[in-house]
């Protein structure tokens, strides 16, 4: 990984989550993107998912084609570890996991825009095997976009190990 691909993966961050049961969005177009963004990870569509995503209006049309691009990337990584999705659906039980969240743009973007809900997914992973699938979706957009997606393993002492090789290689230069 260079070291663009790691600053912008303020996105990718490692943390210990306890899941909350996703809020129902009154909005059909919520629904849309859930099912446009579960179906590229399916088919590992990574330009088509960092589409799905709300950039800050402050980019400049290059800062927007870099965004997108950092966005594949760690997707495309973070698949590439985890193996792709054998089996998705969604998730409603409370579960502690360890998460890498690829989100979009920077810290003060994110600040200023808070308003956001999680829908979880229980996913059987090819490589890494049971785990999550978790969308960020902002609520206050006309057209709803996403704040970011995470890949999540159980918080448990092997899958512990799992993350941390899967960190080591994020923080490694290319």
């Amino acid at each position: 990984m260079n070291a663009y691909f790691q600053t912008a993966l303020v996105t990718a961050c490692l943390c210990l989550t306890l899941m909350f049961v996703p809020c129902k969005a009154p909005c059909t177009d919520y629904e849309f993107v859930t099912e446009m963004a579960t179906s590229y990870l399916q088919t590992q569509n990574f330009s088509g998912i960092s589409s799905l995503y709300l950039l800050p209006e402050h980019f400049s049309s290059q800062q927007k084609r870099e965004e997108k691009n950092v966005i594949s990337n760690a997707l495309q990584f973070l698949m590439g570890e985890f193996g792709p999705i054998k089996s998705m659906d969604l998730n409603q039980d409370d579960i502690l996991w360890f998460e890498f969240m690829v989100t979009v743009g920077d810290m003060t973007f994110l600040e200023s825009r808070n308003d956001y809900f999680q829908r979880v997914f229980s996913a059987d992973f090819e490589t890494v095997g049971d785990g999550f699938v978790i969308l960020q979706i902002f609520k206050d957009t006309e057209q709803p976009r996403l704040r970011g997606v995470g890949l999540a393993l159980p918080a448990t002492p092997d899958n512990a190990i799992v993350v941390q090789q899967i960190a080591e290689k994020l923080s490694q230069p290319n």
